[in-house]
């Protein structure tokens, strides 16, 4: 089945030629378990880095307990480290 969204109002958010050089944020804000695409936010970060090194990336998410499919401290570490991520 598929269910049509309402789209996007391109008058209203028109996109965007060429990224500022301004300092940009972009947040992930989610619980920590592998089903909500931390990992792919991290990859897509490292991507954008090397071409806008003015941007930042973070992730807001406590540590899950109880659910098998939680990240760890040493899998956040392990995202975090290189530095195009913070936690």
């Amino acid at each position: 089945t598929l269910i049509r969204g309402s789209g996007v109002d391109l008058e209203k958010f028109k996109p965007v030629q060429q990224l500022q050089k301004e300092f940009i944020t972009i947040l992930m804000p989610t619980r920590l378990i592998r089903e909500k695409g931390v990992e792919h936010f991290v990859l897509a970060a490292r991507t954008l880095k090397k071409e806008f090194p003015h941007v930042e990336f973070q992730i807001a998410g406590g540590l899950t307990k109880h659910n098998p499919a939680a990240l760890s401290v040493s899998d956040m570490q392990g995202f975090t480290q290189d530095g195009c991520v913070q936690w």
